[in-house]
């Protein structure tokens, strides 16, 4: 059993963020896995905010990283590599860990 982590990019299109976060999440409970999912647990929360905070990293960066924390896996769901390059958000979260050296997987959306 691992203690998951989800990523996906957001900016991008945060509906379909939302539905491949929520696939991959469903996936990794059926295994017996406990799942932390960003965009899952805080897409709805977002609609409660204005559009220049809903996506801003200083305001959900910090949210993420603690959790993060407490995990024992990253799982980076996205279309592809170029949205995952262009993903600040992403980005920061690999980087913490491999820092961390918390083990990262990555599946393509069209695998799930």
């Amino acid at each position: 059993m691992d203690i998951v982590y989800i990523a996906t990019p957001y900016k991008s299109g945060p509906d379909r963020a939302k539905f491949y976060a929520d696939r991959a999440s469903a996936l990794h409970i059926m295994k017996g896995d406990i799942v932390f999912s960003p965009v899952s647990q805080n897409h709805n929360v977002a609609d409660h905010m204005p559009n220049d905070v809903r996506t801003d990293n200083e305001v959900w960066l910090p949210q993420c990283l603690y959790w993060l924390a407490q995990c024992t896996l990253l799982h980076v769901v996205c279309d592809s590599d170029h949205q995952l390059e262009i993903s600040e958000g992403c980005q920061e979260e690999i980087k913490f860990c491999e820092e961390h050296k918390i083990p990262i997987i990555k599946t393509y959306y069209h695998e799930l």
